[in-house]
């Protein structure tokens, strides 16, 4: 059981570990939207959903991501942010090096990121290169315009 070895390094004990196993072993799922009901599946991955007992062990699973890393790691809930500022090659190398190994540490966690929901942001970066005349009365619209909703999309407030 990939919680196994963070559940011990948190103090909890064999009994309580197995009683864990067994709740997460066959988990199965299905939709119900409008009154229609679809087939049961099996769980393979992820956070289980409901009780709070799933999202403690993601928390206690995701409790060290960035104490491995040089770049900033900014956590909440399932998101992940690592950025750096990038003056150099050096500075993109240290960067790559980082994100190598979150990979590697959500290869042994059996927690894979979502490569599709990952991007790149370089639009402050732009903005500071190119707009030369930096007042508050320009910079503020050009954020939330071009920057804010790569962090607002679908984002409960």
């Amino acid at each position: 059981m990939p919680h196994e070895r963070l559940l011990k390094a948190h103090g909890i004990g064999n009994g309580m570990i197995n009683w864990i196993e067994k709740w997460l072993i066959d988990r199965r799922h299905r939709v119900v939207v409008d009154g229609e009901v679809s087939n049961w599946k099996s769980v393979l991955c992820g956070v289980s959903q409901g009780p709070v007992l799933g999202p403690i062990l993601f928390l206690i699973n995701i409790n060290d991501l960035g104490d491995y890393i040089t770049s900033k790691v900014l956590k909440f809930a399932n998101d992940t942010e690592v950025f750096r500022k990038i003056k150099n090659d050096a500075d993109r190398q240290h960067l790559q090096d980082d994100l190598n190994k979150l990979t590697e540490s959500s290869n042994k966690r059996q927690m894979l990121f979502n490569f599709g929901k990952c991007k790149c942001l370089q639009n402050v970066g732009l903005i500071r290169r190119i707009i030369e005349y930096k007042e508050k009365q320009l910079i503020i619209p050009l954020y939330k315009t071009i920057v804010r909703p790569y962090f607002k999309y679908c984002i409960q407030a």
